[in-house]
């Protein structure tokens, strides 16, 4: 192969690949092109692999900003924990919202535990005044799960099932 024809040819196995500055191509698609001018023989300039390098890098930091934010969609703060992790091995700047957004979901997540944990409790105590037939006190529990936001049915269940 002459050198023009060589480099028309990696051209024009490139060029579809690479395309235009400024307009993305995906690593797999160069790494085909790369390995088809490998198999026929062409020569592949350093540049081209670093160019691959380089695309393989900005796919796995699109990928950790997509995921990003896709945890930020989702509120799921485990996730959203992970990939914060995952950009800062990466080296990426995270933006301030991301932290304010994480610190939301925990405020979040402990709110709804502790909802939890009182309703459990309160969802006890009825067991406990139902057993002991304590309308009155089956009563209270109800009136102050509602106070604090919480489901008063074991309540108003046992209650219900003591005054028919």
């Amino acid at each position: 192969h002459s050198h023009p024809e060589v480099f028309r040819r990696v051209n024009e196995l490139l060029t579809p690949v690479v395309g235009l500055p400024g307009v993305g191509k995906d690593a797999a698609a160069l790494t085909s092109a790369l390995i088809e001018a490998a198999t026929v023989g062409l020569p592949v300039p350093p540049a081209v692999h670093s160019l691959l390098q380089r695309l393989r890098h900005e796919e796995d930091i699109e990928g950790i900003w997509q995921c990003l934010a896709s945890s930020l969609k989702d509120a799921d703060r485990l996730s959203l924990a992970f990939w914060c992790e995952e950009a800062q091995q990466q080296s990426l700047p995270i933006p301030s919202e991301v932290g304010t957004a994480m610190n939301a979901l925990r405020v979040e997540e402990a709110a709804r535990l502790t909802r939890m944990e009182n309703e459990a409790s309160l969802a006890a105590a009825a067991a406990e005044a139902h057993a002991r037939r304590d309308i009155q006190g089956l009563r209270s529990l109800a009136a102050e799960a509602q106070q604090r936001g919480c489901d008063p049915s074991a309540a108003l269940a046992a209650l219900s099932d003591l005054t028919g």
